[in-house]
């Protein structure tokens, strides 16, 4: 199983992965249209394309269709994978975004969601080898165990076909559900909620504001190392458990 790195967004976080060595990570369209520093971040060797659209749908902020084409198409030599620009609550016209970007010449990962009628799912399954999960952030564990259950009832009746969860890091989940990939932004936890202030620098009035902030990066970054190494095991652990189940993906 494959998990992606999420989360990278407006940070330099992406120096502690390749610091680690890491080889995955998921990159979002939209964070990389409001800051063009994000481009720095595409030196990965598997790299994961998500469209941003429920982030921009957040902000109230719509995507462009054909610059997201576009986009794709420019760093298609770097990027494994790119999903489809889902369009919020309208499967719909999520579809229509699926057939523009082939017709287009790409060949983007088509995703269903929660609350999408199931006969949507089975004619991804009938037509794509491999196809995402998304909907389920701030969902309940029964309410994304739900979910995944009725996926997979129409799943299985196409296995060995790839899934793609997105944003799901519940571990008992993932024993249940045979993913082919993942993304998480389970390894940040570490930083995100601690204040990282230096104790020393607070009382020290002489250092100025920039060695506070190194101090402050050179310390996130060391944060982040244990993190990262248990979800590369993590990533470990569950290929070799679906690989004693008779699942093994061979890549």
């Amino acid at each position: 199983m494959k998990i992606y790195f999420a989360g990278l967004s407006g940070s330099n976080y992406h120096i502690a992965l390749q610091e680690a060595d890491v080889r995955r990570c998921l990159l979002s369209y939209y964070y990389w249209l409001i800051d063009k520093r994000e481009r720095r971040k595409i030196n990965f060797s598997d790299i994961f394309i998500d469209s941003g659209a429920f982030s921009a749908w957040s902000q109230g902020i719509k995507i462009n269709l054909y610059e997201y084409i576009d986009f794709v198409k420019e760093y298609l030599d770097k990027i494994t994978v790119y999903s489809n620009l889902d369009v919020i609550g309208d499967a719909n016209n999520t579809l229509k975004n699926q057939h523009e970007m082939q017709k287009s010449g790409l060949s983007p990962l088509p995703v269903f969601h929660i609350n999408e009628n199931y006969k949507c799912l089975d004619e991804y399954c009938k037509n794509y080898p491999y196809i995402a999960l998304g909907g389920m952030v701030g969902k309940t564990r029964r309410q994304k165990d739900n979910f995944l259950h009725n996926c997979f009832t129409v799943i299985k009746k196409y296995f060995p076909i790839r899934i793609h969860g997105f944003a799901l890091t519940d571990i008992e989940l993932l024993k249940k559900y045979p993913f082919y990939s993942i993304d998480t932004t389970a390894w940040l936890q570490a930083v995100q909620y601690k204040n990282l202030t230096s104790k020393d620098l607070i009382r020290n009035k002489k250092k100025n504001i920039l060695s506070e902030v190194m101090f402050n990066c050179q310390i996130t970054l060391e944060r982040l190392k244990l993190p990262i190494l248990n979800m590369l095991k993590l990533e470990q652990d569950l290929t070799n458990l679906w690989k004693m189940r008779g699942i093994n993906w061979n890549d």
